[in-house]
């Protein structure tokens, strides 16, 4: 069986706000750190789930699957969400999957 497979991505990465500024006269602890990461990572699940659900989307084309990845960056202060989306065709379709990253 020989599938079609399609790759789209779009260079959008979304930044998360309301995570507070350290300031530049000294380095933060590594406590701070790890707040700062937890609270992205939490704030990246409450986005996910408000806008994705589950993350599993039936259409009558097939089924789009969506996951995140979020990263915090010290070096930026800021939280990044990286959305990854499959859309899988049901097997009569004549489409092949796709991917697309945002």
């Amino acid at each position: 069986m020989n599938m079609c497979r399609t790759l789209a991505v779009t260079a959008t990465i979304f930044i998360l706000g309301g995570v507070s500024l350290v300031g530049s006269g000294h380095a933060a602890s590594n406590k701070e750190d790890y707040e700062l990461q937890e609270r992205c990572g939490k704030r990246a699940a409450e986005l996910f789930n408000l806008e994705f659900g589950n993350g599993i989307s039936n259409t009558k084309e097939g089924q789009y699957i969506t996951d995140y990845r979020n990263h915090y960056s010290k070096k930026l202060n800021k939280c990044f969400v990286l959305y990854t989306t499959t859309d899988v065709p049901y097997k009569n379709k004549k489409k092949g999957v796709s991917i697309l990253m945002t």
